[in-house]
Protein backbone atom coordinates (compact mmCIF):
# COMPACT_ATOMS: atom_id res chain seq x y z
CA UNK A 1 0.00 0.00 0.00
CA UNK A 2 2.70 2.57 0.74
CA UNK A 3 4.80 1.50 -1.65
CA UNK A 4 1.82 2.08 -3.98
CA UNK A 5 1.17 5.31 -2.94
CA UNK A 6 4.69 6.67 -3.26
CA UNK A 7 4.87 5.23 -6.53
CA UNK A 8 2.42 7.16 -7.55
CA UNK A 9 3.47 10.65 -6.13
CA UNK A 10 6.79 10.26 -8.06
CA UNK A 11 4.74 9.14 -11.15
CA UNK A 12 2.84 12.87 -10.54
CA UNK A 13 6.03 14.65 -9.71
CA UNK A 14 7.49 13.93 -12.67
CA UNK A 15 4.59 14.37 -14.46
CA UNK A 16 4.45 18.30 -12.98
CA UNK A 17 8.08 18.39 -13.31
CA UNK A 18 8.04 17.75 -17.19
CA UNK A 19 4.79 20.12 -17.41
CA UNK A 20 7.03 23.03 -16.07
CA UNK A 21 9.99 21.78 -18.47
CA UNK A 22 7.48 22.00 -21.98
CA UNK A 23 6.64 25.54 -20.42
CA UNK A 24 10.36 27.03 -19.91
CA UNK A 25 11.03 25.63 -23.73
CA UNK A 26 8.04 27.69 -25.36
CA UNK A 27 8.92 30.24 -23.17
CA UNK A 28 12.39 30.51 -24.12
CA UNK A 29 11.86 29.72 -27.70
CA UNK A 30 9.60 33.07 -27.80
CA UNK A 31 12.34 34.77 -26.34
CA UNK A 32 14.02 33.91 -29.23
CA UNK A 33 11.84 34.71 -31.41
CA UNK A 34 11.95 38.21 -29.85
CA UNK A 35 15.22 38.40 -29.92
CA UNK A 36 15.61 37.30 -33.84
CA UNK A 37 12.03 40.66 -34.31
CA UNK A 38 14.77 43.03 -31.96
CA UNK A 39 17.53 42.04 -34.24
CA UNK A 40 16.16 42.48 -37.80
CA UNK A 41 14.51 46.00 -36.99
CA UNK A 42 17.71 47.07 -35.46
CA UNK A 43 19.32 46.27 -39.04
CA UNK A 44 16.37 47.38 -40.42
CA UNK A 45 16.67 50.75 -38.73
CA UNK A 46 20.25 50.77 -38.88
CA UNK A 47 20.06 50.76 -42.90
CA UNK A 48 17.30 53.34 -42.88
CA UNK A 49 19.84 55.84 -40.66
CA UNK A 50 22.52 55.17 -43.05
CA UNK A 51 20.54 56.07 -46.19
CA UNK A 52 19.43 59.07 -44.40
CA UNK A 53 22.80 60.62 -43.50
CA UNK A 54 23.92 59.79 -47.01
CA UNK A 55 21.17 61.59 -48.44
CA UNK A 56 21.67 64.22 -45.85
CA UNK A 57 25.41 64.25 -46.59
CA UNK A 58 24.61 64.60 -50.73
CA UNK A 59 22.03 67.26 -50.55
CA UNK A 60 24.84 69.80 -48.53
CA UNK A 61 27.30 68.73 -51.32
CA UNK A 62 24.93 69.81 -53.51
CA UNK A 63 23.73 73.03 -51.98
CA UNK A 64 27.54 73.81 -51.54
CA UNK A 65 28.26 73.13 -55.19
CA UNK A 66 24.91 75.63 -56.21
CA UNK A 67 26.64 78.39 -54.23
CA UNK A 68 30.50 77.55 -55.85
CA UNK A 69 28.46 77.84 -59.35
CA UNK A 70 26.35 80.92 -58.19
CA UNK A 71 29.64 82.44 -56.95
CA UNK A 72 31.29 83.40 -60.14
CA UNK A 73 28.23 85.01 -61.34
CA UNK A 74 27.49 87.33 -58.73
CA UNK A 75 31.59 88.32 -58.68
CA UNK A 76 31.65 89.10 -62.39
CA UNK A 77 28.32 91.04 -62.57
CA UNK A 78 29.92 94.43 -60.97
CA UNK A 79 32.48 93.94 -63.20
CA UNK A 80 30.53 93.80 -66.13
CA UNK A 81 28.27 96.75 -64.23
CA UNK A 82 31.14 98.79 -63.93
CA UNK A 83 32.36 98.36 -67.75
CA UNK A 84 28.45 99.19 -68.70
CA UNK A 85 28.88 102.35 -66.70
CA UNK A 86 32.58 103.43 -67.63
CA UNK A 87 31.25 102.56 -71.54
CA UNK A 88 29.18 105.46 -72.12
CA UNK A 89 31.87 107.80 -69.67
CA UNK A 90 34.27 107.59 -72.00
CA UNK A 91 32.46 108.31 -74.79
CA UNK A 92 30.70 111.00 -73.66
CA UNK A 93 34.20 111.93 -72.75
CA UNK A 94 35.38 111.13 -76.72
CA UNK A 95 32.48 113.12 -77.70
CA UNK A 96 32.65 115.92 -75.55
CA UNK A 97 36.73 116.22 -75.82
CA UNK A 98 36.50 119.84 -76.33
CA UNK A 99 35.85 120.26 -72.55
CA UNK A 100 38.70 121.41 -70.12
CA UNK A 101 41.28 119.01 -69.25
CA UNK A 102 41.04 119.62 -65.76
CA UNK A 103 37.19 118.16 -65.68
CA UNK A 104 38.40 114.98 -68.16
CA UNK A 105 41.01 114.26 -65.20
CA UNK A 106 39.37 114.64 -62.66
CA UNK A 107 36.58 112.61 -64.19
CA UNK A 108 39.18 109.68 -64.74
CA UNK A 109 40.86 110.08 -61.21
CA UNK A 110 37.13 109.89 -59.75
CA UNK A 111 36.17 106.76 -62.08
CA UNK A 112 39.68 104.95 -60.95
CA UNK A 113 39.05 105.61 -57.20
CA UNK A 114 35.68 104.05 -57.61
CA UNK A 115 36.25 101.12 -59.20
CA UNK A 116 39.28 100.73 -57.21
CA UNK A 117 37.04 100.55 -54.09
CA UNK A 118 34.73 98.49 -55.74
CA UNK A 119 37.56 96.14 -56.15
CA UNK A 120 38.92 96.05 -52.83
CA UNK A 121 35.30 95.81 -51.65
CA UNK A 122 34.71 92.84 -54.03
CA UNK A 123 38.01 91.58 -52.88
CA UNK A 124 36.48 91.43 -49.13
CA UNK A 125 33.67 89.97 -49.77
CA UNK A 126 35.81 87.05 -51.57
CA UNK A 127 37.58 86.69 -48.11
CA UNK A 128 34.17 86.92 -45.98
CA UNK A 129 32.97 84.19 -48.47
CA UNK A 130 35.80 81.96 -48.55
CA UNK A 131 35.99 82.04 -44.92
CA UNK A 132 31.97 81.75 -44.50
CA UNK A 133 32.68 78.41 -47.13
CA UNK A 134 35.42 76.93 -44.76
CA UNK A 135 33.77 77.33 -41.62
CA UNK A 136 30.76 75.70 -43.35
CA UNK A 137 32.44 72.64 -45.02
CA UNK A 138 33.67 72.26 -40.93
CA UNK A 139 30.89 72.43 -39.70
CA UNK A 140 28.98 69.80 -42.50
CA UNK A 141 32.09 67.74 -41.46
CA UNK A 142 31.67 68.23 -37.93
CA UNK A 143 28.28 66.92 -37.83
CA UNK A 144 28.52 63.86 -40.45
CA UNK A 145 31.40 63.28 -37.44
CA UNK A 146 29.10 63.29 -34.52
CA UNK A 147 25.67 61.60 -36.19
CA UNK A 148 28.53 58.81 -36.95
CA UNK A 149 29.52 58.98 -33.33
CA UNK A 150 25.81 58.84 -32.46
CA UNK A 151 24.82 55.72 -34.68
CA UNK A 152 28.32 54.07 -33.54
CA UNK A 153 27.05 54.41 -29.73
CA UNK A 154 23.38 53.38 -30.70
CA UNK A 155 24.33 50.18 -32.13
CA UNK A 156 26.94 50.05 -29.28
CA UNK A 157 23.75 50.84 -27.05
CA UNK A 158 21.90 47.83 -28.85
CA UNK A 159 24.73 45.32 -28.55
CA UNK A 160 24.97 45.54 -24.71
CA UNK A 161 21.45 45.13 -24.74
CA UNK A 162 21.89 42.29 -26.39
CA UNK A 163 24.77 41.39 -24.60
CA UNK A 164 22.17 42.04 -21.62
CA UNK A 165 19.09 39.98 -23.04
CA UNK A 166 21.27 36.61 -23.48
CA UNK A 167 23.12 36.97 -20.07
CA UNK A 168 19.41 36.67 -18.91
CA UNK A 169 18.51 33.83 -20.73
CA UNK A 170 21.63 31.86 -19.71
CA UNK A 171 20.95 32.93 -16.08
CA UNK A 172 17.37 31.66 -16.33
CA UNK A 173 19.11 28.30 -17.95
CA UNK A 174 21.27 28.09 -15.28
CA UNK A 175 18.25 28.16 -12.92
CA UNK A 176 16.76 25.38 -14.58
CA UNK A 177 19.13 23.36 -14.82
CA UNK A 178 19.49 24.39 -10.80
CA UNK A 179 15.95 23.64 -10.41
CA UNK A 180 16.34 20.02 -12.37
CA UNK A 181 19.21 19.33 -10.10
CA UNK A 182 17.07 19.74 -6.71
CA UNK A 183 13.82 18.01 -8.24
CA UNK A 184 16.44 15.20 -9.07
CA UNK A 185 18.32 15.38 -5.21
CA UNK A 186 14.49 15.64 -3.88
CA UNK A 187 13.62 12.57 -5.75
CA UNK A 188 16.62 10.80 -4.93
CA UNK A 189 16.42 11.73 -0.75
CA UNK A 190 12.97 10.44 -1.29
CA UNK A 191 14.04 7.31 -2.52
CA UNK A 192 16.33 7.30 0.08
CA UNK A 193 13.32 7.71 2.44
CA UNK A 194 11.57 4.95 1.27
CA UNK A 195 14.58 2.41 1.31
CA UNK A 196 15.23 3.31 4.50
CA UNK A 197 11.64 2.78 6.03
CA UNK A 198 12.01 -0.59 4.29
CA UNK A 199 15.22 -1.84 5.97
CA UNK A 200 12.94 -0.82 8.69
CA UNK A 201 10.36 -2.53 8.43
CA UNK A 202 12.75 -6.02 7.49
CA UNK A 203 14.28 -5.16 10.61
CA UNK A 204 11.10 -5.15 12.59
CA UNK A 205 10.19 -7.92 10.78
CA UNK A 206 12.99 -9.51 11.33
CA UNK A 207 12.62 -9.09 15.00
CA UNK A 208 9.19 -9.99 15.56
CA UNK A 209 10.43 -13.26 14.13
CA UNK A 210 12.75 -13.92 15.97
CA UNK A 211 11.04 -13.24 19.19
CA UNK A 212 8.06 -15.39 18.43
CA UNK A 213 10.88 -18.23 17.49
CA UNK A 214 12.72 -17.63 21.23
CA UNK A 215 8.96 -18.00 22.47
CA UNK A 216 7.76 -21.11 20.66
CA UNK A 217 11.51 -22.62 21.28
CA UNK A 218 11.01 -23.69 25.28
CA UNK A 219 7.31 -25.23 24.75
CA UNK A 220 8.53 -27.55 21.97
CA UNK A 221 11.39 -28.60 24.62
CA UNK A 222 8.59 -29.40 27.28
CA UNK A 223 6.24 -31.62 24.64
CA UNK A 224 9.48 -33.39 23.47
CA UNK A 225 10.60 -34.57 27.52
Amino acid sequence: MDNTTAGGGRRRAATKHSAEDQALDQIAKEAEARLAARRQARAEAREIRMRELERQQKELEQNADKVYDMYPEQVSRPSRVATTMSTPRLSREGTNSYQSSRRSSEDSLEEGISLRDMRQELKEYEEKFRKAMVQNAQLDNEKASLTYQVELLKDRLDDLEEQHFQLQREHKEKCREHDQLKRAWDKLKEDMEWCKSQLEERDQLIQVMSQRSDQLQPTGVEVAQ
